[in-house]
């Protein structure tokens, strides 16, 4: 039991030390986190739609923009952790510390979901600002946006820790960023919507529902812009509690074999 506590107490600070860190820089984090998922809407709001795009896709890529920003931040976090496995690996500092091994994967995960969070968590509100006149402000659900937000963060932060637990080295984070990640992230729906997919194609649509992606997309919408025309929001929000947990799972066993963890 004492063990359990010093291991536990040990896991808040690391995590308290390295959240910390955001402070130091925060305007510049916080400036670099919203300026370009901002831009991005403005153009799809007050551009686009004057080439035929609908009035409120700027609110529709606002969502996006956010949901991308998330999964930028954590992909940065996780390439820094692949490039110290392949030098320094400081990392070994905390497992010569009172804690047990899944302790500190799980802690690196919160803290990458944790620094994405604070980073970003202003682009709706700001966006919201921006759009007011092109979405009902009452089919927002804060509850169901701040739910879902915080799954997102988590799943991505274990989604990108196994990746760059997986590969070999900092260049091969990059190379699957760019061959796989980022491919996966666009046939998502970060420009579109599931149910647009399933018009011009179904079969494609039912298969895309395998790509853990899609639901960050479909659940912040649904909880932003309303419930109509996006995949059930619950449903969603189970599938990413699916994912999560896989994910989990995997990070964990990859953490033990990549660090030689007993």
């Amino acid at each position: 039991m004492t063990h359990m506590r010093l291991a536990l107490t040990t896991f808040s600070w690391l995590i308290w030390r390295d959240v910390r860190v955001i402070g130091k820089d925060f305007w510049n984090t916080f400036i670099d986190a919203v300026l370009l998922p901002l831009n991005m809407a403005l153009v799809s709001g007050y551009i686009l739609p004057h080439l035929g795009l609908p009035a409120d896709y700027g609110s529709f890529m606002l969502v996006s923009s956010a949901v991308g920003m998330c999964f930028n931040s954590v992909g940065i976090d996780a390439g820094q952790l692949a490039a110290d496995l392949e030098g320094q690996k400081s990392i070994s500092y905390e497992l010569s510390l009172p804690i047990t091994y899944w302790l500190i994967c799980i802690k690196t995960a919160f803290v990458y979901a944790i620094k994405a969070a604070i980073a970003s968590i202003l682009i709706l509100p700001l966006g919201a600002l921006l759009f007011y006149k092109q979405f009902d402000i009452t089919n927002i659900s804060f509850f169901k946006v701040l739910l879902m937000y915080s799954i997102i963060n988590i799943f991505f932060s274990f989604f990108a820790l196994s990746i760059a637990l997986w590969v070999k080295d900092s260049v091969s984070v990059g190379r699957f960023w760019i061959r796989w990640g980022w491919q996966l992230f666009l046939l998502a729906g970060f420009q579109f919507s599931w149910a647009t997919l399933y018009r011009i194609s179904p079969h494609l649509a039912i298969i895309n529902l395998l790509n853990p992606l899609v639901y960050p997309f479909e659940g912040l919408r649904a909880a932003f812009l309303g419930q109509e025309g996006f995949i059930d929001f619950w449903a969603c929000l189970l599938a990413l509690i699916i994912f999560t947990v896989l994910f989990v799972m995997l990070t964990l066993r990859l953490f033990k074999k990549r660090l030689d963890c007993i």
